[in-house]
Order: C-alpha cells, then sequence, then structure tokens
C-alpha cells in the first residue's frame, strides 16, 4: 500500500512541479525506497514458505503498483490504481485464507 501510495504521489508531483526540482526528487526517491522495501517483503514471503499463489498474487500488486506512475493521464491514473488495488485486495484475500488455514 505505501508503494502505491508513493508511485500516486510521484505522478501527481511530476504532473504538478516537473522533473527537475527537489520536490520530484524526493518523490522518486520515496518510491525507490518503498519499491525495495516491498520487494525484500516479497522475499520474506518466499522465506516464510507462504504457498506460491499467495507470493504470486503478492507479486501482481507489486507489479500493478509500479506502473502507477507511468500514467498519461489523470484518467489513466485512477484506472492503473483501481487495478493495483483489485491486485492488493485478491493478495489479502489469499493471504488471509492461508493464515485462517494454519
Amino acid at each position: 500500500m505505501e508503494l502505491r501510495r508513493r508511485q500516486i504521489w510521484r505522478w501527481s508531483t511530476r504532473r504538478d512541479y516537473g522533473t527537475e526540482n527537489d520536490t520530484y526528487r524526493e518523490a522518486k526517491d520515496a518510491c525507490f525506497e518503498a519499491r525495495t522495501t516491498s520487494r525484500a517483503c516479497l522475499l520474506r514471503l518466499r522465506l516464510a514458505g507462504v504457498p506460491e499463489q499467495v507470493v504470486l498474487l503478492a507479486g501482481d500488486a507489486f507489479e500493478a503498483s509500479i506502473v502507477i506512475e507511468e500514467a498519461a493521464s489523470h484518467a489513466e491514473l485512477t484506472a492503473r490504481a483501481e487495478v493495483s488495488m483489485a491486485a492488493m485486495d485478491a493478495f489479502v484475500a489469499a493471504a488471509a485464507g492461508h493464515c485462517a488455514a494454519m
């Protein structure tokens, strides 16, 4: 969710301020930090022995979040953000099912 939020912030910052300023660089750096943290979480899922189906859904949510900032318009941003949220919801549902079965 943090990666998703930061990608939206990066898109908005680029739209409002362009890319040649400290505000955008801060947003971009925050996205890279959130991306690294998210990748580490994906690795922890694998190390914890979470079923591959759940890990794949987490990966789908990660990938859907990464492309948010590439949106060409506000409408596309909204659509990409919705896809990201749906992917996150699918992951959480699968993870909750796995945790409940334990």
